[in-house]
């Protein structure tokens, strides 16, 4: 299916959805949203019903479920003069108690500048039991802040473009590029050692290279920019290369149940169980495209921003 094709079908659909009310038929019982609105929290069945505010007390930011999708964090920004914190990572049940309420420090006990996060720009959870915090360290990495819900501990990473496996507790991550180390080595807190490394980071032509889980976390993907480009896979600490058209030196990769994705317009699609690449079949574009205008026209009807989606089994 060309990409003219997909586009006309997406504002057809689009169209379609929009004139729609906010309850759709035959969305997945299964989903739910959690997304905000005019600084209050809300949750709603994947089909737009069902609406409920939580009580938070406080503006509320980037709200994310839990692993098993029975809890939600989300974070609370410091209030003006406080230079004790960045603000507050909150834990509640999915029902609105609360569970936690987990600071993030910029100054320790001790009165001691805590060195690293600038500010807290994401959030979400590292595991069941464990929320983050990520944001600029400086301008060359960031500070991946991990935080246990039961006990407060404190513990974390510096590095670049972070991906967080939830269902496994597992974070990959590039180590940090400075003038006085080039090498960009990349991280998995699972293993004790480097998987891949970039000999000389400052060579690439960016050091912001996008790393993806797909297929339940079994697989994680990168693009190597260097010529000729390729897409790398790391499975069961083994690595495998596949060549991608120059064009896609820096395309976007997003992981999926199946494989990878590839390109803006996802017209490359890797299939992790043969271990082949082709175009992205007919069946998973349309699957895509439905699941994103369901999600928009809900998104819209409730007026929602900042949504974060649940599913049973994730698409």
């Amino acid at each position: 299916m060309s990409h003219t094709r997909i586009n006309s079908v997406l504002a057809a659909a689009l169209l379609l959805w929009t004139l729609r009310p906010a309850h759709v038929t035959g969305a997945s019982p299964d989903g739910k949203v959690a997304f905000i609105r005019a600084g209050r929290l809300y949750t709603a069945n994947a089909d737009g019903s069902a609406v409920r505010v939580l009580p938070t007390g406080k503006a509320a930011e980037h709200p994310k479920w839990s692993p098993d999708g029975s809890r939600i964090a989300y974070f609370v920004p410091a209030d003006a003069g406080d230079e004790g914190t960045w603000g507050s990572l909150i834990v509640i049940a999915a029902s609105g108690e609360r569970i936690a309420t987990l600071p993030v420090e910029r100054v320790a006990p001790n009165g001691t500048p805590v060195a690293g996060l600038r500010g807290v720009e994401t959030i979400g959870w590292l595991d069941a039991t464990h929320v983050f915090a990520e944001g600029s360290a400086n301008p060359y990495a960031l500070e991946y802040r991990s935080i246990d819900i039961g006990s407060g501990k404190v513990e974390g990473f510096i590095g670049a473009d972070f991906a967080t496996c939830a269902e496994r507790g597992v974070v990959a991550y590039w180590g940090p590029v400075f003038p006085y180390k080039r090498s960009m080595p990349l991280e998995i807190s699972s293993t004790n050692s480097s998987m891949f490394a970039f000999p000389d980071g400052n060579a690439l032509p960016t050091i912001h290279i996008g790393l993806r889980w797909a297929d339940k976390c079994e697989y994680l993907g990168f693009i190597d920019p260097r010529g000729p480009p390729a897409l790398v896979i790391v499975h069961n600490e083994s690595i495998s290369r596949t060549g991608l058209p120059e064009s896609d030196a820096q395309a976007v990769l997003r992981g999926v149940e199946e494989g990878f994705l590839i390109g803006r317009d996802e017209e490359l699609f890797y299939d992790t169980a043969k271990g082949s690449l082709g175009a992205t079949p007919a069946y998973l574009r349309e699957r895509l495209v439905e699941r994103r205008v369901q999600r928009a026209s809900v998104e819209k009807a409730l007026e929602a921003s900042d949504a974060d989606w649940w599913w049973e089994e994730q698409p």
